[in-house]
């Protein structure tokens, strides 16, 4: 089961607002983008690029990101928009230690404390 809608960013003027104007972060696990949100929940777009691998294994890896972001959300002071793009460390990993490299890169780009 994926995020539910009010957890997902999808409308294309925001997600480039993200992009152009958004605090960075990098791991091996891939990188973040985000800006305070406009909403009152903390939503998450999630980019897995067809070279990581199989239909299978970037599916697979986007729920363990989805998973570990709803667990993170709730510990977001403010709401924020957040764009993940995956590395294939990413793909490779389980969901502890995404969760955990999740959370580092949302604290690096000023997310959480």
């Amino acid at each position: 089961m994926g995020l539910p809608r009010p957890l997902r960013l999808g409308n294309r003027r925001r997600i480039r607002e993200v992009r152009e104007g958004g605090r960075r972060a990098e791991s091996r696990l891939g990188g973040v983008l985000l800006l305070p949100g406009a909403t009152a929940d903390s939503r998450l777009c999630s980019v897995f690029p067809r070279h990581l691998g199989t239909a299978v294994r970037r599916n697979r890896a986007r729920r363990r990101v989805q998973e570990a972001f709803r667990e993170c959300a709730g510990r977001l002071g403010e709401p924020w928009d957040v764009i993940f793009r995956a590395r294939r460390g990413c793909v490779e990993a389980g969901l502890e230690t995404i969760a955990a490299g999740l959370q580092r890169l949302l604290r690096e780009a000023g997310a959480m404390e």
